[in-house]
């Protein structure tokens, strides 16, 4: 999942730096109101997207371990067997 939108912006958006912005608009409370809640919404789908790659991660993770612990035990299986061969010859 690449995350292909603009990086958020590097100082906090405030209500009169929205508004400022929108000074020109028919209803600039409105023009506000929408940008901010449409900035929201893509920083929620954003996140949902990281905590969705978070968990994938997390799943790929813990079945690494089951196969390291599997492998694991193999090994040691092996070892005793090569351990009981050398010292019965």
């Amino acid at each position: 999942a690449n995350v292909s939108s603009p990086a958020a912006p590097a100082v906090a958006l405030t209500l009169d730096a929205l508004l400022n912005a929108h000074a020109g608009a028919q209803d600039p409370k409105l023009a506000s109101l929408d940008q901010a809640v449409a900035e929201r919404n893509v920083l929620s789908s954003q996140n949902a997207q990281l905590w969705k790659l978070i968990e994938k991660q997390r799943t790929g993770y813990n079945q690494i371990l089951k196969e390291l612990e599997r492998v694991r035990g193999e090994r040691d299986g092996y070892k005793s067997k090569l351990t009981a061969l050398v010292g019965a010859s």
